[in-house]
């Protein structure tokens, strides 16, 4: 048994959310130090494996911060004679907005975990581990899909409609599930 595994089930919980720092700190949320001497080896795997998604959902969620507010508002209409054209930063606020709703069952896995935690402190990390799976796909299929596909650019955006259409279309498929 583990002196402390309670209470780092509580700090893995708070970095999940983005609010790394003692034992979850560094960048992309590594464990730190890697070997912890109260998780069994075993667990260990899944702990490395929650945390890649805790990474991935903070990347997200920075992005989301950073772009969604700081889109400039669409510009005024095009006098007829002009072929109309899409304002500067609708793709990158449609992005922000589909990919935030991605991340929306995240999050709720997330209060229903810290819920269960209340509940129960003895949570375990494959409990963890399994909650999250059910979250995990939509996460890896927007990094795939669209993440490591678009140039981060604003400028670039327009030019992949058809990359964030996929991303609506998998915000709504996800959504069904």
């Amino acid at each position: 048994g583990g002196g402390g595994g309670g209470g780092m089930i509580h700090e893995l919980l708070l970095a999940l959310r983005g609010y790394t720092g003692g034992l979850f700190g560094g960048s992309g949320l590594q464990v730190c130090p890697p070997e912890v001497p109260w998780v069994h080896p075993s667990e260990s795997g899944l702990l490395a494996r929650v945390c890649r998604l805790g990474a991935l959902y903070i990347r997200f969620s920075d992005f989301i911060e950073q772009f969604a507010e700081h889109v400039p508002p669409p510009a005024p209409p095009h006098p007829p004679q002009e072929a109309p054209q899409a304002p500067p930063g609708i793709y990158l606020r449609a992005f922000c907005t589909g990919l935030d709703a991605v991340l929306q069952p995240y999050r709720q896995a997330l209060l229903d975990l810290e819920q269960e935690f209340l509940a129960d402190p003895h949570l375990t990390i494959s409990h963890v581990n399994y909650s999250l799976d059910q979250v995990r796909f939509a996460c890896l299929q927007v990094q795939s899909v669209a993440w490591d596909r678009l140039p981060w650019g604003t400028e670039a955006f327009p030019s992949h409609r058809h990359s964030l259409q996929y991303v609506e279309e998998l915000v709504i498929t996800t959504s069904l599930r």
